[in-house]
């Protein structure tokens, strides 16, 4: 590998940008293309059509009457409610990260951001957010760009598995990734960038993965719009120079070591947690028919 390009850590990359004097964005799409033989041109069109993928999820799983066994279009019941304590935009981070987990649990087509059981956090936030702040698809491509590098830099050490690593590792990446693009958008800086996945991170430690009846539907779907608020407030600690006192790289090990300890019951085996409960195994009893 270039000697450039070798590092596996935040403090690591870091350090690379300050010495090369160059940005994060510049600096990924040039890895990618010295490392994979693509294009920058390939690279953007491959990030176009994941945006595309990921605004189409959340149109249909709003507006599409889904088949699901456990759950009950629960996005389209959360927009079409009149009772709301949230502000605006939480409101449509809520109504677009459920809507695409629905939308992957009755076989829609979406992004695995990192996986397809978070797969509603890192869009469901970025296109209000977008919306709101009338972002350009440039800004959004880059935010993609800096959420695949911090994710990248997890996966080095640690699966993104829920069956490796129990929940934990599905949404709390999931929420990290989110936070760290979030924070990209807002023109914080690369430390406040890891900062902010920092914090996602840490307050996902130890979440077990229980799917009940074995389906990616519960509590997976209504996970993805707490972490993607989750995300939201990571980010906003971050960029008003809240930092983690554990930093990126040290609590990147302790979500290895966590994923370790885990009993294997708990990540994604639906042989303990809510997956056990009597209601659960009713779920899983009306599938097996």
């Amino acid at each position: 590998m270039n000697e450039k390009y070798e590092y596996e850590s935040a403090r690591e990359l870091i350090k690379k940008l300050k010495h090369k004097k160059t940005n994060l964005v510049d600096f990924i799409i040039d890895r990618e293309v010295k490392l994979f033989g693509v294009s920058k041109e390939q690279i953007i069109l491959k990030l176009k059509n994941y945006l595309k993928t990921m605004e189409e999820a959340i149109k249909k799983g709003i507006s599409k009457k889904l088949n699901l066994i456990c759950l009950d279009n629960e996005a389209k019941k959360i927009n079409k409610n009149k009772i709301r304590i949230m502000n605006t935009l939480e409101y449509e981070i809520l109504i677009s990260s459920i809507a695409i987990a629905e939308y992957n649990c009755s076989m829609g087509k979406i992004v695995a951001c990192p996986t397809a059981g978070s797969c509603g956090i890192l869009p469901g936030v970025l296109f209000p957010i977008a919306k709101r702040n009338k972002f350009s698809e440039e800004l959004l491509i880059n935010a993609l760009l800096v959420a695949g590098e911090v994710g990248r830099l997890i996966a080095i050490k640690t699966s993104i598995s829920g069956s490796i690593g129990g929940c934990m590792v599905e949404c709390g990446i999931g929420a990290a990734i989110t936070a760290a693009a979030l924070v990209y958008l807002f023109n914080g800086n690369i430390e406040q960038i890891f900062n902010s996945a920092a914090l996602a991170l840490k307050n996902n430690l130890g979440l077990i993965c229980d799917p009940v009846a074995g389906l990616v539907e519960v509590p997976c779907v209504k996970r993805n719009g707490f972490k993607a608020l989750e995300a939201l407030t990571a980010a906003q600690l971050a960029l008003v120079g809240v930092k983690s006192v554990i930093p990126f790289d040290e609590v990147v090990e302790v979500v290895k070591e966590v994923s370790d300890n885990i009993p294997k019951i708990y990540k994604e085996t639906s042989k303990g947690g809510l997956a056990t409960t009597k209601t659960g195994l009713k779920y899983r009893k009306k599938l097996l028919r």
